[in-house]
């Protein structure tokens, strides 16, 4: 991915080099490259994050590249003549019909700065350049056969919540919480949740009261009676 944007840049600098008739290497790591003079340095110094967009059928993500780009000669007239000709290129794309699609130059005191204290040719400019990447994404196998659909009974269930002397306990909550529902007890101390998968004959289902859980056999049709004692809550 970055390497190919590095081929682009490369083939882009040899491009404005012919038209412009100079003769130097590219190197993209002019600080590690043990190369004499004339050489174009084109160094990577930051890579930026960008979007990811899914759309149809891949998923796009976007980065943005940065590259220090100098010129190191023998000769400082012939060091600033190619670093103009890579500048105009880079700021007219008229003038070179090979510029990779979205570079761009980029003013960045900082950074030049920073280079000329490393110890590289402190003449320069920075050009930003975006990357995409395409993923194509699996796509789940189509459904050939019918779907059966099956129906589920759902039922109703209410109840009551009595504390001591069956007083109903009013405007508690009551909670299943293997479904996640929950419901808030009315004035008679009864609650109902409604269409709830339906459950066998005699099973029993756990029900929590402030805190507190209790596991009560349920039968088709009938209510549920839970005990608490609010002093303990």
């Amino acid at each position: 991915m970055i390497e190919q944007a590095d081929r682009l840049i490369e083939k882009w600098v040899l491009s404005v080099m012919e038209r412009s008739q100079s003769q130097a290497a590219v190197l993209f790591d002019p600080s590690r490259d043990v190369a004499k003079p004339p050489f174009v340095g084109v160094h990577l110094f930051e890579v930026q994050p960008g979007n990811r967009v899914v759309k149809a059928k891949k998923a796009r993500t976007q980065l943005t590249l940065k590259y220090w780009v100098t010129v190191s000669h023998e000769s400082a007239t012939e060091a600033h003549r190619l670093l103009g000709e890579l500048l105009l290129s880079a700021l007219d794309p008229e003038l070179m019909p090979g510029l990779p699609p979205g570079l761009e130059v980029e003013s960045s005191p900082r950074e030049q700065a920073s280079w000329h204290a490393s110890g590289l040719p402190p003449a320069g400019f920075v050009i930003r350049l975006p990357v995409l990447h395409d993923r194509p994404i699996q796509q789940a196998p189509p459904v050939m056969l019918p779907i059966d659909l099956l129906a589920r009974p759902v039922t109703r269930l209410r109840g009551r919540v009595l504390g001591p002397a069956d007083e109903p306990i009013v405007g508690t909550e009551v909670e299943l919480p293997m479904l996640g529902k929950t419901v808030r007890t009315d004035g008679r101390g009864g609650f109902v949740f409604e269409a709830l998968p339906q459950h066998e004959k005699g099973a029993s289902l756990r029900f929590r009261v402030r805190g507190h859980d209790q596991v009560i056999a349920a039968t088709h049709g009938q209510p549920v009676t839970i005990r608490i004692n609010p002093l303990e809550s």
